[in-house]
């Protein structure tokens, strides 16, 4: 929470500190962010905890983890329970929250529990930028 720069364990973390908050005193800071989420949950259970509805005068629940996702529009490999794998575009999320991942052959997979890798971009053998994939 206050670590500095150099005692990061990799350079894409960060701590509260680095950040440049207000406080760091974990009292308030949590008293924020559960005052927050009280608001947040408060109004998804008033819309009968549909992900699709507006919340708390925002966007859907649905909308608001997609916008924080890194993983869309990213180059994937999602290695899935039973040794299975997909390699392919992340493109969305379907209406119940699971992660849609186009292969090279345009097949459209869901997953819904696995570990997803980033992987840097790349084409296709015989596969345009129109694609998806460039």
């Amino acid at each position: 929470m206050t670590l500095s720069a150099s005692e990061l364990p990799v350079p894409t973390a960060t701590s509260v500190a680095l950040e440049e908050p207000l406080t760091v005193d974990r009292t308030v800071l949590l008293k924020s962010y559960l005052a927050h989420f009280a608001v947040l949950y408060r109004s998804f259970c008033n819309a009968d905890g549909d992900p699709a509805a507006g919340i708390a005068g925002g966007s859907s629940l649905h909308k608001r983890v997609e916008s924080a996702m890194v993983t869309l529009g990213k180059q994937v490999r999602a290695q899935l329970p039973g040794d299975h794998e997909i390699i392919g575009h992340a493109s969305r999320l379907d209406e119940y929250g699971s992660l849609l991942v186009v292969d090279k052959d345009r097949r459209e997979h869901v997953v819904t529990a696995g570990d997803v890798v980033h992987l840097r971009p790349w084409t296709p053998p015989g596969q345009g930028a129109e694609s998806g994939y460039a």
